[in-house]
């Protein structure tokens, strides 16, 4: 069970969830996938094919989810897929906020949340996207990266953000 809260743990850290419904952290987790290996030696768990994790509002789906804790502590975890894709209901809003990209990893120590790879976070239409965004739970700052583009041009990093008119404010 400590495994399944460590995975908890790095959900309600991505952008926009620290508020999160605030119900969800009282659902139970539902973790789905073709194969689980635990081991409670080295602290290890890994899930592999088609990784579905659900809990209240809160949805991640990958091709694999390794979660690293020592003495129930979390201390790393990676979701890798193609994409890695995440949801969740903000508290207070009427659309999820959705997330991709190829790798999804948490520093439990640093509180540090990186997506790689063709990452792009989504709330109704506003859209953020990059090759790398890092998001840095203790100094509540995003980092964003386009990487490289084509024909080795640096790559941009990508915001449209839409105004919001009349009842739809509250995205």
């Amino acid at each position: 069970m400590k495994q399944y809260t460590s995975v908890l743990l790095l959900l309600l850290a991505l952008p926009g969830a620290a508020l999160a419904l605030s119900g969800d952290s009282d659902k139970p987790i539902s973790l789905e996938a073709d194969q689980a290996e635990l081991n409670e030696a080295t602290g290890v768990s890994t899930y592999t094919g088609r990784v579905v994790l659900t809990q209240g509002s809160i949805e991640l789906h990958a091709d694999r989810l390794v979660v690293h804790a020592a003495g129930g502590e979390l201390s790393q975890i990676t979701a890798t897929g193609n994409p890695v894709r995440f949801r969740q209901r903000p508290e207070g809003r009427n659309k999820d906020v959705t997330a991709e990209a190829k790798k999804l990893e948490y520093q439990g120590k640093s509180r540090m949340l990186v997506l790689i790879g063709e990452a792009k976070v989504t709330q109704g239409r506003n859209t953020f996207s990059g090759q790398r965004i890092e998001y840095d739970l203790q100094r509540e700052s995003v980092l964003a990266t386009g990487g490289s583009g084509e024909g080795g041009k640096p790559g941009r990093v990508q915001m449209t953000i839409v105004p919001s008119r009349g009842g739809d404010s509250k995205q």
